[in-house]
């Protein structure tokens, strides 16, 4: 899997105006979202933020149409005016689990609730991925980076930055220290 990198405008007046318009735009799968902001204090006296949101989204099936176009052609309006009838206070609830949350909204519809999975963030760039990109420049390109003293190159996923000598840049790959 290769890594890519899109460019889309910031559009709207809130967080929620410019995920939907991503959505409608790039990733071009119809989207409802609700999200919820309020200052709260918590018992130690700090004050943060708490925060919340949910989002639905119409999948494709098979053959670009979706699940609900070849059973239901309703559901998706259907679904966003229950989406509609939630309340800030229920979604910022902490008592309120997210399965008892889906089951009020949804519970007509046939909820299920799948396990829940850690998300995690990964990036496949390493320092000898970086150095043999290096090292595939063309000669001439190859002689003006070893000519510096210092050679940075930052991964534009995670922002790892990996500085090379001009020293190492000019030795092969079995004495370079790569897995750093």
């Amino acid at each position: 899997m290769s890594n890519y990198q899109g460019i889309v405008s910031l559009t709207g007046d809130t967080l929620t105006q410019a995920a939907l318009d991503y959505f409608a735009r790039s990733v071009q799968i119809a989207t409802a979202l609700f999200v919820v902001a309020r200052p709260r204090t918590a018992d130690d006296g700090v004050r943060h933020w708490q925060t919340a949101g949910i989002l639905l989204q119409k999948m494709p099936h098979e053959g670009g149409e979706t699940a609900e176009q070849l059973t239901d052609p309703d559901a998706w309006d259907r679904m966003g005016a229950l989406l509609h009838t939630l309340q800030s206070d229920e979604l910022l609830d902490t008592d309120l689990s997210l399965s008892d949350l889906l089951w009020r909204l949804f519970h007509e519809e046939g909820v299920r609730v799948y396990e829940p999975r850690a998300v995690s963030f990964s990036c496949p760039c390493s320092r000898g991925r970086v150095y043999d990109m290096l090292m595939r420049f063309p000669a001439d390109e190859k002689e003006g980076i070893q000519s510096d003293p210092e050679t940075e190159v930052r991964c534009e996923f995670c922002n790892k930055l990996y500085t090379f000598t001009a020293d190492e840049l000019a030795e092969t790959t079995d004495s370079v220290a790569l897995d750093v």
